[in-house]
């Protein structure tokens, strides 16, 4: 997805160049995954995981897919309102979690658009939560954010390995409840 014009222009979020960028990246994240299902993957198995830029091409290729996935995880990823435009193909019952997770102090993203956003795609069926944490544009640094990003992985992994999960260096991830 394109940053910058031919003439290193920081472009806007959301310009017409920047939605040409967001759909060549969804088209090529497609045929990836076309390619690990004729290797045998199941769709499900199949998690994504994005920050930024990389985040929001996460949740467009999430929200548009008729895959079903196993999930997906944004970290400071923009979420536009003409996503709330498209067609959803993720129905209710086969809804892939996704997890935003943003900083409350992020200069980069609108935390009152992304809940507007957010809000109306979870109306139309999509399984989207919004974490907030004090930080801004970046990758996640504290215990909390962590877990939340965990829960939402251990909530949906179907497969285990017995193996593995016997090396001291390996430990488990699993569901915590929310608080109250």
């Amino acid at each position: 997805m394109d940053s910058f014009d031919e003439s290193g222009n920081l472009l806007q979020l959301g310009c017409e160049s920047h939605i040409r960028g967001l759909s060549r990246c969804r088209k090529l994240v497609h045929k990836l995954i076309q390619r690990l299902s004729r290797c045998g993957w199941d769709s499900r198995d199949v998690y994504m995981f994005g920050f930024s830029q990389g985040g929001t091409v996460v949740l467009d290729f999430v929200i548009s897919t008729s895959f079903s996935m196993g999930g997906a995880i944004s970290v400071s990823g923009p979420l536009f309102e003409w996503h709330t435009k498209k067609e959803h193909r993720q129905t209710k019952g086969e809804a892939a979690p996704l997890l935003l997770t943003l900083g409350c102090k992020d200069p980069n993203v609108s935390m009152q658009n992304a809940r507007q956003v957010a809000k109306k795609l979870r109306s139309s069926g999509l399984n989207l939560e919004i974490s907030e944490f004090e930080r801004g544009h970046g990758m996640p640094n504290t215990k909390d954010e962590m877990r939340t990003i965990h829960g939402v992985l251990s909530s949906r992994f179907r497969l285990r390995n017995i193996a593995l999960e016997k090396d001291p260096d390996v430990y488990e991830v699993s569901q915590l409840e929310k608080d109250a």
